[in-house]
């Protein structure tokens, strides 16, 4: 696994478990921006090739921007 890939795995996980923590909290703020970031990490990653899904017991890729919703994000062609 290249350090690209790997850096990314990490990002992931770790945007993941600060976006469970955010909601466990009830901070609206930060469930909004670890939502976000998530978004856009599983969109880089889909870009290169690199499967995010299963770092965590349920498909990232389900996270929706707002955090407030989880709905399936439409993946590009």
């Amino acid at each position: 696994m290249g350090e690209f890939v790997r850096g990314l795995h990490e990002r992931v996980a770790e945007t993941a478990r600060s976006l469970e923590a955010a909601r466990a909290a009830g901070d609206d703020y930060a469930v909004e921006l670890h939502s976000a970031e998530l978004a856009d990490l599983t969109r880089l990653a889909a870009e290169h090739g690199v499967d995010v899904v299963d770092l965590r017991t349920r498909d990232l890729r389900t996270v929706e921007v707002t955090g407030l919703d989880e709905r399936p994000v439409a993946e590009s062609a």
